[in-house]
């Protein structure tokens, strides 16, 4: 007997009821990009994360790119990362114009290893991204001091990692900020491709919001060249949150 990893299909007919009325609610309304069903989603999801503020993206990998942007990552600058990762955590440094540098991970958790992040640090490291596995946050207090440190810039990548906690913390506040993704097969899923990123820091969660919109934070402003990267209303998951660019139900589910 099969039993499939996750069954997406059965997932949508346990609450199917719900779910239609949701869509059905966006449909009507004509408007299928931001409004206020995504700020009502960021909202609920940073205070769930313990954040001040969450960017709604179109997936976890712009999230990870929008946040190196932010940082100003450029060309000549090393971004660490794990050595055991899915391909966006590389790939988006390359595409920023960085050089990936790869540190092992830990041999029990998966996780990148804090004494072999410090070992690949050089005078070009801006950015370090972990990677939360399996739902087992890394060892990132200890991370964030060596950044604090050395004067690095902390990315989590809590795609696996919904709601975790290390000592009380909820992954992605602990560094500068935090990457999720909403992909279906994930811990919270969505009907199509989504994202955040979630951080305390102001400053930055308005360059993240700019850079995804075009360069602008309204309407026909674009204050410098950005992206688009901007939450759709064609997705799906299970929060307790009214409708939103993730199709958020009223109340929890199993």
């Amino acid at each position: 007997m099969q039993v499939p990893f996750a069954d997406l299909t059965s997932q949508y007919k346990n609450l199917k009821p719900e779910i239609d009325l949701a869509i059905d609610s966006v449909l009507d309304s004509g408007n299928f990009i931001g409004g206020e069903p995504v700020r009502l989603f960021e909202k609920n999801f940073a205070a769930l994360c313990s954040a001040k503020y969450c960017i709604g993206l179109g997936n976890g990998t712009d999230g990870l790119f929008l946040a190196l942007k932010a940082f100003d990552v450029d060309p000549g600058d090393e971004v660490i990362t794990p050595a055991w990762s899915w391909i966006s955590t590389s790939e988006v440094i390359t595409l920023a114009g960085a050089k990936p540098v790869f540190a092992d991970v830990d041999a029990t958790y998966y996780s990148v290893s804090a004494s072999e992040i410090e070992k690949k640090i050089t005078n070009r490291t801006k950015v370090i991204i972990v990677v939360h596995l399996y739902g087992q946050v890394a060892d990132t207090k200890h991370i964030r001091q060596i950044c604090d440190e050395k004067k690095i810039k902390l990315i989590e990548d809590c795609s696996q990692a919904h709601l975790s906690e290390e000592n009380g913390l909820v992954a992605g506040v602990i560094g500068d900020c935090g990457v999720f993704s909403f992909y279906p097969t994930k811990n919270l899923g969505a009907y199509g491709d989504a994202g955040c990123v979630i951080t305390n820091k102001e400053e930055l969660a308005i360059k993240i919001r700019r850079l995804a919109n075009h360069g602008g934070l309204s309407k026909d402003e674009h204050l410098i060249e950005g992206f688009n990267s901007r939450p759709r209303y064609n997705t799906g998951g299970h929060l307790k949150c009214k409708t939103s660019s993730f199709i958020y139900l009223d109340k929890k589910t199993n």
